[in-house]
């Protein structure tokens, strides 16, 4: 799935940001491992097939060795090399040549899977089930990194968590911690037969789309999150709907999961990808369902334009604490929600309740929206605007940016490496 341009990227994302204020080029965070609501507010992606991260660094989750935040990308240390990369509140997780998991950054809920709440500050190897036999998790084939929690899917088509489970958003009975130190499967997914496809995770809650084309998730729903038309949180993975007593949402081919909302692609069924159309459910605060309202939604809801139209010829899909991309088959990029920090990249502050293109940019071919920044790529080069107090776009300073602004050098590609 990683080498293919419809597959989501950046899926691991988000919660609402809890630390604004001004950044500077050292850390302003405590370096010990503790409970923390997340903040995403560092990024990662690949330059020249390393691994690279930047902005924040307080709890390690550049992955360089120390805890001073960087305004530039440097080097993840301390791996083998690494083919996917995704970051999640104050964590890393990474996935390298031979499908192995690693993890660095705050450990508070164990969201490192590493038997241990130690904050780490270079990569180290994911336990599967428990620590006491030295087993890792090993045949992954794709990662996403949530708030305080982590999902791993393997080739088997099994889905992997461990971390907080404050609302079970790991999926699996952790009552007496609310927390999970090393991998388990998520438990209550349908038996013989489900195999998932793509997994994201949220700020608190879980997506995972299985391969006949139909949604399930788990954890946080107070806002609707989940989409199974309720408001009540599950620690056991339930079905998206398409409406009260309409049936099962289908057709879907690729998901994302923001702070408090989720997003997906639906098709027809055809190869004709301008058939594929956005649709949305959960916290509309800010638009960031972008149905043109303020109001939540249990059920999906179509994602419109500035006619009130339904916005489709996408193919890819990020989500971030507030905010959405969507990325057309022409090149273009969408955007619509919360925009304080000018993360819609559309040159204002100003929020939007419905999908607005992106200005400047074209023929891009992989997005990343990450806590109240985004990213984008296309050969080699790649852009980023929104929020940058800890230096979390790359550009060597601390003042957001409205609009698309390019990083220095080449040689970049998302964090889904092909």
């Amino acid at each position: 799935m990683r080498s293919s341009k419809y597959a989501l990227i950046a899926a691991a994302i988000l919660m609402t940001l809890t630390a604004c204020g001004g950044g500077s080029s050292t850390s302003s965070w405590p370096t010990s491992s503790q409970p923390v609501a997340a903040a995403y507010i560092q990024s990662v992606a690949f330059r020249n097939h390393t691994a690279m991260a930047w902005g924040s660094n307080g709890y390690g989750q550049l992955g360089n060795g120390n805890s001073g935040n960087s305004l530039t990308p440097v080097p993840v240390t301390g791996a083998p090399r690494l083919v996917e990369i995704a970051t999640g509140g104050t964590h890393t997780v990474a996935v390298d040549m031979g499908s192995t998991v690693w993890t660095w950054g705050n450990n508070g809920y164990g969201q490192l899977g590493s038997g241990t709440v130690t904050a780490r500050y270079q990569p180290a190897k994911v336990f599967k089930n428990s620590t006491s036999a030295h087993t890792y998790l090993t045949n992954i084939t794709n990662v996403s990194s949530g708030g305080n929690h982590t999902l791993a899917l393997d080739a088997t088509g099994t889905v992997w968590a461990w971390g907080a489970n404050t609302w079970g958003q790991v999926g699996y009975d952790t009552t007496t911690l609310g927390y999970s130190m090393t991998a388990w499967p998520v438990q209550n997914l349908p038996l013989g037969g489900f195999k998932a496809t793509l997994i994201a995770a949220g700020g608190g809650h879980s997506l995972a789309l299985d391969y006949s084309g139909s949604v399930w998730s788990w954890g946080n729903n107070y806002e609707g999150q989940l989409g199974n038309g309720t408001a009540v949180n599950s620690g056991v993975p339930v079905q998206v709907v398409i409406g009260s007593g309409l049936g099962v949402l289908k057709n879907v081919v690729a998901i994302a999961a923001g702070g408090s909302h989720s997003v997906a692609v639906v098709t027809d069924g055809s190869a004709d990808t301008t058939k594929n159309m956005v649709i949305s459910w959960g916290y509309n605060n800010y638009g960031q369902l972008g149905n043109n309202s303020q109001v939540n939604s249990l059920v999906p809801v179509p994602v419109v334009d500035g006619n009130n139209i339904p916005l489709t010829g996408v193919i890819a899909i990020a989500a971030g604490a507030n905010h959405t991309l969507a990325l057309k088959s022409d090149g273009t990029v969408w955007s619509w929600g919360y925009n304080g920090w000018g993360q819609l990249g559309i040159g204002t502050t100003v929020d939007s309740h419905v999908a607005v293109r992106v200005p400047g940019l074209s023929f891009i071919d992989r997005i990343s929206a990450v806590g109240n920044h985004t990213l984008v790529f296309f050969g080699g080069t790649a852009w980023s605007w929104g929020d940058n107090a800890y230096g979390q776009l790359g550009l060597n300073s601390t003042n957001y940016v409205m609009t698309p602004t390019q990083l220095t050098g080449a040689g970049y590609r998302s964090g889904l490496f092909p």
